[in-house]
Formats: C-alpha cells, sequence, structure tokens
C-alpha cells in the first residue's frame, strides 16, 4: 500500500507532499479511504441527497472514497427517474 499524506489523501513522493507541502512524518496508511470503499457507494444509493452532501465534504480529503459515494448517488438518481417516468406512463396510457 502505498503511503498517502494526512492531509489531502494523495501519494507521497519522498519526505514531504508536493500537493499540500506536508511533512512525511504526519503520513498515515489509509485503508478505508486508499482505494475507495463499496459501503460508501451504498450509502450513496439509500441516502441520495446526504451522499452528495459527504462527497461535497469528502471530495478534497479522500477523492477516492468520495468518488464511491458519488458513484451510489448517481446510480439511486437514475432508478428513481427511470421508475419515476415508467410510473407516469403506466398512469397515463392506462386510459
Amino acid at each position: 500500500m502505498a503511503e498517502r499524506c494526512s492531509n489531502c489523501g494523495r501519494e507521497l513522493d519522498g519526505q514531504r507532499c508536493i500537493y499540500c507541502d506536508t511533512l512525511a512524518d504526519a503520513v498515515k496508511s489509509y485503508q478505508l479511504y486508499g482505494k475507495g470503499h463499496v459501503g460508501f457507494a451504498f450509502l450513496g444509493f439509500l441516502f441520495p441527497f446526504v451522499g452528495f452532501l459527504i462527497y461535497i465534504a469528502f471530495r478534497q480529503r479522500h477523492p477516492e472514497g468520495a468518488r464511491f459515494i458519488l458513484i451510489g448517488v448517481i446510480i439511486s438518481t437514475f432508478i428513481a427517474i427511470v421508475l419515476g417516468l415508467a410510473f407516469v406512463a403506466m398512469f397515463a396510457f392506462s386510459q
């Protein structure tokens, strides 16, 4: 697992983070955020509005986890739109 900056979450290149200038002594190895997590996608799927707010909060510090949340939000929104259109079409053409 690559070393990641504790401040911005990006991979380190030597003793300092080249993006935010944080020292390598403050480095953490992210297990939950490092490669993303399917649980985040599930959270975004079940609660799309809350998931989008969490995405906004996470996108700078933990971009991989935020991406999974956004994927869940997009899937949930797409399913809601398709089901809504099917529901409207079913009642519009039933008469």
